[in-house]
């Protein structure tokens, strides 16, 4: 953890986030709004054996490696803002006689899908819309796309997003009251829904904030994406908790690959161990219940058996030499 001092020191640069100058590197994750704990099994599973520097202030939490940084924030604009900034506001003079390398960001974490399958699935972001949030851009300058050298070339697909300030408001529900009333106070978030609201997309609250602020932020040559994975399906909010640890983990392994710091056959190796280890757990608990329910009907028929009934004498023996 970052000492009094240090974080004295980087308050007075980074007032939001307090990150020290050691955690201001040129590769970041950036993860808005999950579980730390989460996340840190995610760092555990993907960089196994590697000590990390930790920093938290306020909500901001940081891991620092060689020559990569993850941090995790809150949800929504209020926390990427600043959190942005701080990691792009950086001061160049004393790189006069070199030419820096580019700041490159990722951003991953979980999305909502407009379909009715597909969760635990991985998409790279190449399009988002803002709706109902305070980036409030003109229609002709959307969708905000990714900037990223060598995107393509990973083989993952892209999908369309929109981001919102609103968890719950961002729906065309009409039976819950208070989302239509969330709707009638708020005509840009109604008229956004109406008009986004469409097949295949997903739904997130950063995203199209992320590739904003990284585009006005930051240098001329800083890169960066999204990469989401999808937890629940539209309004279905109870299955976010079932896939929130799969997909943090695969997507740190993804972000690493754009990173630069990972290869592709490395990713899959880790993303088919995960399956295989699912599948054998999976296994293992149909063979348990099997056993489970054999074991009952065996233990009924014994105990209505005429023989069983007639000479239950007969299993003392056997019982007191077990006991025995």
């Amino acid at each position: 953890m970052s000492n009094k001092k240090e974080l004295q020191e980087a308050l007075k640069i980074r007032p939001n986030t307090g990150l020290p100058d050691s955690f201001m590197q040129n590769k970041f994750v950036v993860c808005c709004g999950e579980d730390p704990d989460e996340l840190a099994k995610a760092i555990k599973l993907v960089l196994p054996g590697k000590l990390a520097r930790r920093h938290q202030y306020r909500n901001y939490h940081a891991w620092k490696f060689a020559g990569l940084t993850i941090v995790l924030s809150g949800i929504g604009t209020g926390c990427l803002e600043p959190l942005i900034y701080e990691l792009l506001n950086r001061d160049e003079s004393a790189n006069n006689h070199k030419q820096p390398d580019p700041i490159k960001l990722t951003l991953i974490g979980t999305a909502g899908y407009l379909a009715d399958s597909g969760c635990g699935k991985l998409f790279v972001v190449n399009a988002a819309y803002p709706v109902g949030c305070a980036v409030a851009i003109p229609e002709a300058d959307l969708p905000l796309g990714y900037n990223f050298d060598g995107a393509e070339c990973i083989a993952i697909p892209h999908r369309i997003g929109i981001s919102t300030d609103y968890y719950y408001g961002f729906s065309p529900n009409l039976t819950d009251q208070r989302l239509v009333n969330a709707r009638n106070h708020n005509p840009s978030l109604a008229q956004g829904i109406k008009q986004h609201w469409r097949p295949r997309r997903l739904i997130d609250m950063e995203t199209a904030q992320f590739y904003h602020f990284c585009s006005i932020y930051g240098a001329k040559d800083t890169q960066y994406v999204a990469i989401r994975g999808i937890a629940n399906l539209a309004d279905q909010f109870e299955t976010q908790g079932d896939f929130s640890q799969n997909i943090l983990t695969s997507g740190l392994e993804l972000a690493l690959v754009f990173l630069g710091i990972k290869n592709i056959q490395h990713s899959s190796d880790l993303l088919h161990q995960i399956t295989e280890r699912k599948a054998q757990l999976r296994y293992l608990l149909k063979v348990c219940r099997g056993r489970e329910f054999w074991r009952g009907r065996w233990s009924k028929r014994l105990r209505y058996s005429t023989h069983f009934r007639r000479h239950r004498s007969c299993a003392t023996p056997h019982l007191e030499s077990s006991q025995a």
